[in-house]
């Protein structure tokens, strides 16, 4: 009987003329994500027969790929995995069978690899963070004129805290060695480099902009703060994702 393959979960890949190109044929690998390719663009290897695409994950390569699922062949349920969300008293560990069972996590503090590990609290904190520097520059607090230390008005740094807490939230929602991962960190990187490079096109701290140079400001904070959005928005989708699947399997 065919094996539903599912997130945890090792695959061999099948052998065809484009996985042993990128040097993944017959190698053995680990589900960490799914997706639907129509909504996210994605490039996946293999035929798409079904919007329904794979992320395996290659401890060998440290690297991941998209695939589509007749490249994969199940190996086993990876039993042992384990995945614990921190500050939770509680961590899923895989079965044999599939199923993921609960159970309480050393209080000793003991070694855990988890696959994924979100500090709840600091991404709680940055979320608020975030929503605060959102709604005080959307309702124009009178507080954003006020000059900092050294002449930065409150309203710019507000918008460079708002930008790094809301990309710093999605890298801590992200699992590690996947796509979202490396696509959060990038955010965070634009999200810190955002006030800095804005300053130096500006020449002066209030962000006044002469000619040409507004233009490419306006079209790089578009850009960071884009790129900020959707890795903020995804971190959040698939993070929801997985609580269901394993709340599903447990």
């Amino acid at each position: 009987m065919p094996v539903n393959i599912s997130y945890g979960d090792n695959v061999r890949i099948a052998r065809t003329s484009e996985t042993e190109r990128l040097g993944i044929a017959d190698l053995v690998g680990n589900v960490y994500d799914e997706t639907h390719p129509s909504l996210t663009n994605l490039e996946v290897i293999g035929e798409l027969r079904l919007d329904y695409a794979l992320n395996v994950y290659f401890d060998s390569l440290d690297k991941s790929y998209w695939l589509a699922p007749q490249l994969l062949e199940f190996v086993n349920h990876a039993p042992g995995t384990e995945v614990h969300v921190h500050g939770s008293p509680f961590k899923s560990v895989h079965q044999r069978d599939g199923s993921w069972k609960k159970i309480p996590v050393n209080p000793e503090g003991g070694s855990e690899h988890a696959m994924v590990s979100v500090p709840k609290t600091a991404v709680m904190l940055l979320l608020i963070v975030a929503a605060f520097s959102i709604l005080s520059l959307a309702l124009g607090a009178p507080y954003l004129e006020t000059l900092l230390p050294g002449g930065l008005p409150m309203g710019n740094a507000l918008a460079a805290v708002g930008l790094c807490a809301a990309a710093g939230a999605a890298v801590g929602l992200s699992a590690r060695r996947t796509a979202l991962r490396r696509v959060s960190v990038a955010s965070l990187i634009g999200a810190i480099a955002w006030l800095p490079a804005s300053i130096a096109l500006a020449g002066n701290l209030n962000l006044n902009f002469h000619g040409g140079d507004g233009t490419a400001w306006l079209v790089l904070s578009v850009a960071i703060s884009a790129a900020v959005l959707c890795s903020l928005t995804w971190a959040l989708a698939a993070s929801l994702l997985a609580k269901h699947r394993r709340t599903g399997s447990a």
